[in-house]
C-alpha cells in the first residue's frame, strides 16, 4: 500500500499520543492504557496478540516504522471489517447501532482532541447520507474507508 507523507504524519502525531513516557516506543502496558483509553477492555492474551503482530523484530515494543507498516499493510477485507466494528463499537456507547454528536465528542477527548459537540456534528454531517444526524455503521465504514478519521480540525477552515 502506497504511504502519503500526509498519512505517515498523522500516524507519527498518534504514534506520539500513544507514546506515553517518549522514548520511542510503545510498550505492553502503553497499548494496554490506549485501549483502555478508548474504551476497550483487552485481556493480556489480546494485548500479546497485537504486540506479536506488530513487533516486526521482535524486541517486546512497537517502534514508529512497525506502527507505521501495521497502519498501512494491506489486510483482507473481512478482517478490516471486524477491524471497524471493534471501532464503531467504541464510538457507539449506548449500544443503539449509532454514533451521537455526543459520542463522538466523548471518544475524541479520551483520545486528547478537545471537540465541541458543533466540531462533532459538522464530522457527523460530512458522512450522514440519510440525514438523521447520527452515523450508523455503513456510514461509519464510508468514512473510515475514505481514510478519513474523525478529526475535529479537519476542514475547519471554509
Amino acid at each position: 500500500m502506497m504511504r502519503s507523507s500526509t498519512q505517515v504524519k498523522e500516524l507519527e502525531a498518534v504514534f506520539e499520543k500513544f507514546d506515553v513516557n517518549g522514548d520511542g516506543k510503545i510498550s505492553m502496558s502503553e497499548l494496554g492504557s490506549i485501549m483502555m483509553s478508548l474504551g476497550y477492555n483487552a485481556s493480556e492474551e489480546e494485548l500479546c496478540k497485537m504486540m506479536r503482530e506488530a513487533d516486526s523484530d521482535g524486541d517486546g515494543f512497537i517502534d514508529l516504522n512497525e506502527f507505521i507498516d501495521m497502519n498501512t499493510k494491506e489486510v483482507d477485507l473481512k478482517e478490516e471489517i471486524e477491524d471497524l466494528r471493534n471501532a464503531f463499537k467504541v464510538f457507539d456507547a449506548d449500544k443503539n447501532g449509532l454514533i451521537s454528536p455526543e459520542e463522538l465528542r466523548n471518544v475524541m477527548r479520551s483520545v486528547g482532541d478537545s471537540c465541541s459537540i458543533e466540531d462533532c456534528k459538522r464530522m457527523i454531517r460530512g458522512v450522514d447520507s440519510d440525514g438523521d444526524g447520527q452515523i450508523n455503521f455503513e456510514e461509519f465504514q464510508v468514512m473510515m474507508m475514505r481514510g478519513r478519521s474523525p478529526s475535529c480540525h479537519a476542514g475547519s477552515s471554509s
